[in-house]
Formats: structure tokens, C-alpha cells, sequence
């Protein structure tokens, strides 16, 4: 005969058991489905981060353009010829990073984006080369824009006899959120010498110079091709960075009743006017 314990102990047992069986937790297909990621938030804001200029300005022979001896030997680039352009701009303080950020600058505000500049504030390439570190970076904009001159300078075509300008640069523009890539491409002005993956953009047959001496009596001239150059593919970016789309309008904001109260009613008909 079973105690009165032992029944007690063995119904204790059994409520523990389906309690037990209540609480476990469900898996598999009663599991709810992981939440979708939030979509990206459109671009409305764009900070252009500092633009270093270029460290030297090349002269490079790749054709048959002469230099001072008027010879038609090949070498890249022309060290001495390199260093007495370079030189010559530098005595004139040639700058092209300001012109390049306002060009475009005005180009994406025409289009509706909120743009600032930062020249003080500079990325730093991750250590993978494939992107750009932003630990550095302190602004509000939806987006950083990282520009980086590759070369400038003056260059000989293989297909002509005389030097022609060449600017080369990146532009890489990353959503801050999440640090991904929105944007990136090359751009190679005047002179096409870089791959097919970059956008081409000739200069005017106004700047060519047979001679090296040509290039530097024509100094102020042949800055002004190359500030040309700069201004062509700041003008590009501005417009195909979003495809030439307009940014999007912001939301129309939610009103606070707390603060705009109740919508008062319209008044009565006065009935001395019927």
C-alpha cells in the first residue's frame, strides 16, 4: 500500500514534468523568421574630406614630344623636366584641391545634396587597400567623399608630337552608417593613359606643346589646361555620383500635439447674416 508521501512526492513529480514541458523553449519551425535588415536611408548629405594635392607634378615621355636638347630619347619620366615644372608651380603656389571641391560641390548642391568640406579631416587607406578608414572622421553627412589625386603633370602621346595635360584621380564616396561603399571609379583627364576601367576625359587642343621649352614659356597657360582637366571630371563626378538624380526630399516632419494643441473648430454660421 502506498504512503501518503509517496503519492504526494509522485503527484509533485508529474506537475513538475508538464510545467517543465511549458517552459522549454520552442525551436525549429515555430522559431519566428530572423527580422529583415532596415533599408539604406537615402543620401541627402555628403562631406568631401581633405584633397591632398599632387606630391609632384610629372613630366612623362611616352611618344615623341622634344626636350630641351630637342632629342627624341624616351624616358619616364623626365626626371630633370619634372622637377623644373614642379618647381615653377610651386613658385606660383598652384593649387588645385579647393577648385576641384567647390566645382563639385556646386555641382551636387544644384542637385538638391547638402555638401560640406572638411579640409582638415583625412582618411586613411584600411590595411586590406580596398576601402577607406573613417575612425578619423567626425561629421553628421549621410556620406564621406574621398578624393585622391594619382598623377598630374604633362605628357607626350605616342600619336603626337607634343605634350598635352594629365590629371588622374579616384573617388571613392561611403555611406557613414554602415562604412560600404556607395561609389567608386577612376578618372583620367587629358592624356588617356590609364586601363579601360577609367573614365576618359580629353582636354582642349589649345594646350599641346612641341617642345619642353614651349611648356614652360607657356607656364601660366599650361596651368590653366590642367586646372581645366580638374574642372571636367569635378563636374562629371557632381553628376554621376547619383546618376543625375536629385536628392530626395526629407519626410514631412509628424506634428507634436503637445506643442501645436488642438486644431481649433470652425466657427458658427452667424445666423444674422443668412
Amino acid at each position: 500500500m502506498i504512503s501518503y508521501s509517496t503519492r504526494k512526492f509522485a503527484i509533485a513529480a508529474v506537475f513538475l514534468s508538464l510545467a517543465g514541458c511549458s517552459l522549454m523553449p520552442k525551436f525549429g519551425a515555430h522559431a519566428p523568421p530572423p527580422a529583415p535588415p532596415e533599408p539604406a536611408k537615402p543620401v541627402r548629405s555628403i562631406a568631401i574630406v581633405n584633397i591632398a594635392e599632387p606630391q609632384s607634378e610629372q613630366i612623362l615621355n611616352v611618344g615623341t614630344a622634344l626636350g630641351p636638347s630637342n632629342d627624341t630619347t624616351l624616358s619616364q619620366p623626365r626626371v630633370e623636366n619634372s622637377n623644373t615644372y614642379t618647381q615653377m608651380l610651386a613658385a606660383r603656389k598652384t593649387m588645385f584641391a579647393p577648385e576641384l571641391a567647390n566645382v563639385l560641390g556646386n555641382a551636387l548642391t544644384a542637385s538638391g545634396y547638402r555638401v560640406t568640406y572638411l579640409p582638415d579631416q583625412k582618411t586613411f587607406i584600411t590595411a586590406d587597400g580596398k576601402s577607406e578608414d573613417l575612425s578619423q572622421i567626425h561629421t553628421d553627412a549621410d556620406a564621406v567623399l574621398v578624393i585622391r589625386f594619382t598623377g598630374a603633370g604633362y605628357v607626350s602621346s605616342p600619336l603626337e608630337r607634343s605634350y598635352q595635360p594629365w590629371i588622374t584621380l579616384s573617388a571613392r564616396l561611403i555611406r557613414r552608417s554602415n562604412r560600404q561603399d556607395i561609389y567608386f571609379k577612376t578618372f583620367s583627364g587629358g592624356y588617356q593613359m590609364t586601363t579601360e576601367s577609367s573614365v576618359s576625359l580629353p582636354s582642349s587642343s589649345r594646350y599641346r606643346y612641341l617642345y619642353f621649352s614651349d611648356l614652360t614659356k607657356a607656364i601660366d597657360e599650361s596651368i590653366q589646361g590642367l586646372r581645366e582637366s580638374v574642372r571636367d571630371i569635378a563636374e562629371y563626378l557632381g553628376n554621376d555620383l547619383f546618376q543625375g538624380a536629385h536628392a530626395e526630399p526629407l519626410p514631412a516632419p509628424v506634428p507634436d500635439p503637445r506643442t501645436t494643441g488642438p486644431v481649433p473648430a470652425a466657427p458658427a454660421a452667424d445666423p444674422k447674416l443668412k
